[in-house]
């Protein structure tokens, strides 16, 4: 078999992830359960977000966060729920969620922008602006 070949009969299993080495050769990485688990509820409620049933995809992301994710994830699965309720016009929740989010990630923009749109929606124009601000700082 020529160098570099992959190998007969052998395939990925669930979960894993493929990786390439300095040298070329492809690499097989299995993946802990939660994280395959957590993977595949992001790409579920992406997908009930993208078909406009914010329910669901509110509901899958806060199944992922029931799994432990790191402060990165939590951030960008509370903004995704922020998200949601945005289109459903609930502007204390997606407050709230961005407010999580920020939490574990102080820095990120698209929290303090969803943030600041939502309090502009609800009328707190010092807030909006505050956290308008925040970003322009950056």
């Amino acid at each position: 078999m020529a160098s570099g070949s992959p190998t007969p009969n052998v395939r990925p299993c669930m979960g894993a992830s493929q990786r390439t080495n300095p040298q070329g050769t492809h690499l097989t990485v299995a993946l802990p359960p939660s994280a395959v688990q957590l993977a595949q509820l992001k790409t579920q409620a992406s997908r009930a977000f993208a078909m406009k049933n914010y329910d669901q995809a509110t509901k899958l992301w806060s199944d992922a966060l029931n799994l432990g994710p790191s402060d990165e994830d939590v951030a960008l699965i509370r903004n995704n729920m922020a998200a949601c309720h945005m289109v459903k016009k609930r502007w204390n929740m997606a407050v709230q969620e961005c407010s999580v989010a920020l939490s574990k990630q102080p820095d990120y923009v698209k929290a303090l922008m969803r943030r600041g749109k939502a309090y502009e929606s609800m009328k707190d124009y010092v807030k909006a602006a505050g956290d308008y601000e925040k970003v322009g700082d950056w």
